[in-house]
């Protein structure tokens, strides 16, 4: 029995390392969506271009200069700016050319009736409003920097009595999207490698004509799929391990420490075992390649999405169901360990991962039984 298995082991893993497109074109688009989805939420230091029109010649005790200081500060709600000081005409031809979306315009008297405590300080900002999240994004970074400036100086206290919120953060420092992205992109890939790997070689018997030996040899179904599920496994290791050195190399450490390193590797064992019998078993059915890729796309992106991958789990509508996902339970443990939040999750994810791969195990172990 076990030299038939490792026999089928040998050939499937040869068979993927022969073909070198395929092997190449399983890792595009683990690698494609981490740059595009990490990058358009990881934003630039540089800050957003804002056109300031400054008419505020008096400057009185500088408020206008703490303001566009301000204006600069990378704290509060994102896009953050880079304030750029000009003349009206320069300005809107910067706005013309989308150099800009935004130009903000200090009147003549913004620092003397701040100076004076007036009530009212007027200012006005032209917006491109070509998309709505553009728009929305400055209004809410402008207002965000707005409140910094009145919370930081205290402008309120001399007309009504100041509020200061005081806040107390559950967690020390903020977790950053792109450490949390990356747990949700290694958790794509372990589903994507698998479901397409386990396709392909599911349908190799079949595309190559070779089936009816496979069936003829003595429990030779049975032999083939196990194999294929192994080599699928090893090779989807082999390929993690790459996406893994990837987001090393650009986005900086993710694992720290050789228990991390464990858990992860746990995760793995589950994940790749639920996903290669659910991949070889469906390329051995349909025995055509040409009906592995799009079955596999639109499993692994939406058990990704709904799964918790770009936001939290708890921010996602439907999440007392998508929680039961393993994609789901996958991103929370790694969460947990890693970045210690919502270690509260942790015992119920392990729960439901380890539940889908008794499942799958189970349902492979009938199949086996029945095949003799």
């Amino acid at each position: 029995m076990y030299v038939q298995i490792y026999a089928e082991f040998i050939k499937s893993v040869r068979f993927m390392f022969r073909n070198r497109i395929l092997f190449v074109m399983a890792l595009l688009p683990p690698i494609a969506l981490s740059i595009i989805f990490i990058q358009a939420f990881n934003p630039t230091g540089e800050g957003f271009p804002l056109a300031i029109v400054n008419d505020d010649d008096d400057n009185v005790n500088n408020w206008t200069t703490k303001f566009i200081k301000i204006l600069e500060s990378h704290e509060g709600t994102i896009p953050y700016f880079n304030a750029i000081e000009t003349d009206n005409e320069s300005a809107i031809t910067l706005f013309n050319q989308r150099q800009t979306f935004a130009i903000l315009y200090i009147p003549s008297t913004f620092s003397k009736d701040i100076s004076e405590g007036n009530v009212s300080v007027l200012m006005t900002a032209q917006i491109n409003t070509i998309h709505e999240d553009i728009s929305k994004n400055l209004r809410l970074g402008l207002e965000g920097r707005l409140y910094l400036f009145i919370q930081k100086y205290q402008l309120e206290e001399t007309v009504r009595p100041g509020i200061t919120i005081d806040p107390r953060l559950v967690y020390g420092q903020e977790l950053r999207r792109i450490d949390y992205m990356v747990s949700g992109i290694l958790v794509m890939a372990i589903m994507w490698f698998n479901l397409l790997i386990g396709g392909v070689l599911g349908t190799t018997e079949k595309d190559y004509n070779t089936w009816t030996e496979i069936i003829m040899a003595d429990k030779g179904e049975k032999f083939s799929r196990v194999g294929k599920i192994l080599a699928t496994t090893v090779i989807s290791f082999i390929m993690i391990l790459l996406i893994t050195i990837l987001a090393t190399l650009l986005y900086g450490s993710y694992f720290t420490d050789l228990f991390e390193i464990l858990v992860f590797s746990g995760i793995f064992v589950c994940f790749s075992l639920t996903f290669s019998i659910l991949g070889v078993s469906y390329g051995m059915i349909t025995g055509d390649l040409r009906a592995v890729p799009a079955p596999t796309i639109i499993v692994t992106l939406t058990f990704w999405m709904v799964g918790g991958a770009i936001n939290p789990l708890e921010f996602s509508a439907g999440s007392e169901l998508f929680k039961l996902l393993p994609s789901a339970a996958a991103i929370r443990i790694l969460t947990a360990i890693i970045f210690e939040r919502g270690v509260q999750y942790l015992f119920e994810s392990w729960i439901i991962l380890l539940s889908w791969t008794v499942l799958s195990i189970f349902i492979l172990g009938i199949f086996l039984v029945k095949k003799g």
